[in-house]
């Protein structure tokens, strides 16, 4: 009786084993998403008057659907965006580089504009170690005050919400 026991028990743990499908997929499970602090270089390969915000933003990561980025914000200095599609309040603005582990997919929407028109200026950029853009990352400005959401989509892949914020180096 106890030899049946155990191989009963043994059966039950191996079928709960097998219920337990820890292998669900995560939102975001099909990007390769991955982020650096951008370098604006100018039109001309002059540096871009960022006001100095560049040194002031330290770090950047990607983990589960957030970019955060580590700056020391209160030493930010806010100014208005050149993007006449902004509203003209000032900002400590700062520009990251995001890569999606696509490059030549013609489907690929950020914001809901094709890549191809997200990258129209990617040559104006470096990483801030001076590296150049690799083939799948675009340039998003970011607004060191407020926490935004970035919507990337594509054919084939789930539709992806990443939330980015800055958080307060302890830099002071």
């Amino acid at each position: 009786m106890k030899k049946i026991s155990i191989m009963l028990l043994a059966a039950l743990m191996l079928f709960a084993f097998v219920a337990c499908d820890n292998t669900e997929d995560k939102p975001g499970d099909d990007w390769n998403i991955g982020v650096r602090i951008a370098k604006h270089k100018g039109i001309d390969d002059k540096t871009f008057d960022d006001h100095g915000n560049l040194e002031d933003v330290k770090s950047a990561t990607y983990e589960d659907g957030v970019i955060t980025v580590t700056a020391d914000v209160k030493n930010m200095v806010a100014y208005k965006s050149s993007d006449p599609n902004q509203d003209d309040d000032d900002y400590k603005w700062y520009a990251l580089l995001i890569s999606t582990g696509v490059s030549d997919d013609d489907t690929l929407k950020v914001q809901g504009v094709s890549l191809d028109d997200a990258r129209s200026d990617i040559a104006t950029y470096t990483a801030k170690d001076g590296s150049a853009p690799k083939a799948d990352e675009f340039v998003l400005w970011a607004k060191a005050e407020t926490e935004g959401k970035l919507t990337l989509e594509r054919e084939g892949a789930s539709k992806l919400t990443i939330t980015v914020k800055t958080v307060q180096s302890d830099a002071e």
